[in-house]
């Protein structure tokens, strides 16, 4: 059984009140998380923010980033761990076609490793993405 720090490492977040800082570059955003967590920063933020089509605007504040783009800053957070357990609340709220292959292909990165992932839409596109349906009336 994990404590409440075991259950942390292996779980990445997705939600709209997940708040990145404006003033900070995306990169910045990531290492300063990465060395709360007690991960690797530098290339390992690099990275991953290429891997969710960031990486030309790394070094760029996330306070000039449309909201699509900050989304996806959002989500190199919620992947930065290599979670077993993936927490989505509309992950792909205000992405366009792209940035919504980026979701798919993170889901299914964490279903192939036989992680679970839990996403709460309101977005029929989105249910593609589960393996079970739960509708909550």
């Amino acid at each position: 059984m994990l404590d409440d720090a075991g259950r942390r490492a292996v779980t990445g977040y997705l939600a709209p009140d997940l708040v990145l800082y404006d003033e900070l570059t995306a990169l910045e955003n990531l290492d300063f998380f990465a060395g709360v967590r007690g991960l690797p920063t530098g290339e390992a933020s690099r990275e991953l923010l290429a891997r969710v089509g960031l990486g030309e605007r790394a070094d760029d504040p996330v306070g000039t980033f449309s909201t699509g783009l900050r989304q996806r800053a959002k989500f190199a957070f919620a992947l930065q761990n290599d979670p077993a357990v993936l927490l989505l609340d509309e992950p792909s709220s205000n992405l366009d076609d792209a940035g919504r292959a980026v979701v798919a292909a993170a889901v299914e990165h964490v279903h192939g490793r036989g992680g679970i992932v839990v996403l709460a839409s309101n977005d029929p596109a989105e249910f593609a993405y589960g393996t079970r349906d739960l509708e909550l009336a």
